[in-house]
């Protein structure tokens, strides 16, 4: 008897000490509620999106190998907002946004780190182009080499993320690169004509939140690079018309849900192109 209640003493102990380890384990897990939420209200302005960036931070010491990936998404896209609604003359705001933005990708979800992985292609290729666009382009050409490489190698691990978001990335550098680059890549407006249709083509990420709107056609800032193209290679009429079928879909709701804020911003910039090119 004695040795029967020894045993269900031990079975008593190992079912108190695993109920320990999984109330510590579910203790340390990050939790992105509170961020969550400070994301979703982004539209309100510096301050909130501030606050949700903080918050993302705050998680990432008990943030397993998705979380992080996740965390830095969230990171990247409130970054990306930031520079939206910033004015550009506001330039070294502006690079401090995408330093952070470029620091965290290098520093969290490296393949190095985590392993191979599209989020950090992509996010630093953006967070790049635009810590460049601030700093300005001839002071950062010598990261011109570095940034056409990461578009390239995010091609090859997935070439669908954000709706054929390389494609569209790189559409945007080749028609803004000078004709001569000791660093490497050079301007080329027939490939940043290619990319873009590429992207507008592009079918949605295997992961994407929400498919139905993530494919590439529904990112519209890429009917901008589309349209300058279209206009350096002497089709204004065609760039025009770009534009304005991209305006009337987004002023007729045909908008993610989950990019609203940023959809917005960049209606603005077609129509403020759409205006040139009148």
């Amino acid at each position: 008897m004695s040795l029967i209640r020894s045993m269900q003493k031990v079975q008593k102990s190992v079912c108190i000490f695993v109920g320990v380890l999984s109330v510590s384990a579910v203790a340390t897990a990050a939790d992105f509620g509170a961020a969550d939420a400070l994301f979703q209200r982004r539209a309100e302005g510096p301050a909130v999106i501030e606050q949700a960036k903080d918050a993302y931070a705050a998680e990432l010491g008990s943030a397993d190998r998705a979380q992080k990936l996740y965390a830095v998404d969230r990171l990247s896209r409130l970054a990306y907002y930031q520079g939206l609604i910033t004015p550009e003359s506001a330039a070294d705001q502006r690079k401090s946004f995408f330093k952070r933005c470029w620091d965290d990708v290098e520093n969290i979800i490296a393949p190095a780190t985590i392993g191979e992985n599209p989020e950090y292609y992509y996010w630093k290729g953006v967070c790049m182009a635009q810590w460049a666009k601030a700093n300005g382009i001839a002071s950062s050409l010598s990261k011109s080499g570095e940034l056409v490489r990461t578009l390239e190698k995010g091609i090859q691990v997935d070439a669908t993320f954000e709706g054929g978001g390389f494609y569209r990335l790189g559409a945007a550098v080749y028609q803004n690169l000078p004709p001569v680059n000791p660093f490497g890549p050079t301007y080329d407006i027939n490939k940043s004509l290619e990319w873009a249709n590429s992207s507008i083509a592009s079918p949605a990420y295997s992961g994407a939140e929400n498919p139905d709107t993530a494919t590439g056609d529904y990112f519209y800032n890429v009917y901008e690079y589309r349209s300058v193209a279209l206009d350096r290679k002497g089709d204004r009429s065609g760039a025009l018309a770009n534009l304005k079928a991209a305006i009337s879909r987004i002023e007729q709701g045909d908008v993610a849900p989950d990019r609203e804020p940023e959809t917005a911003a960049v209606l603005q910039t077609l129509k403020d192109l759409a205006g040139t090119l009148n």
